[in-house]
């Protein structure tokens, strides 16, 4: 797959999954928490692997586990977490 997001690599860490480092990577957008932000990269075969689980998404094939229901084109929500402990 080839990007179409940015035409803009630069050199860096990819935060997608991968988590490797020193290699090329592009912005994919910010990180917002707390107030704060960073930028959120990514390689290219971090990158190439969401895309093909969002067409998957998008296709209508296999979703989420969690996921429970039927999707619609304007249903945006992200299924409820379950069973996730928060640190207190």
């Amino acid at each position: 797959m080839t990007t179409c997001l940015s035409s803009r690599w630069v050199t860096g860490d990819c935060w997608l999954g991968c988590t490797r480092t020193d290699l090329p990577v592009t912005w994919l957008g910010p990180v917002q928490w707390d107030g704060q932000h960073a930028p959120f990269m990514t390689c290219e075969d971090c990158l190439n692997r969401l895309k093909a689980q969002a067409l998957t998404y998008f296709m209508g094939g296999s979703s989420p586990a969690s996921y429970e229901g039927k999707r619609r084109a304007t249903d945006h929500r992200l299924p409820e977490a379950t069973d996730v402990s928060r640190p207190s």
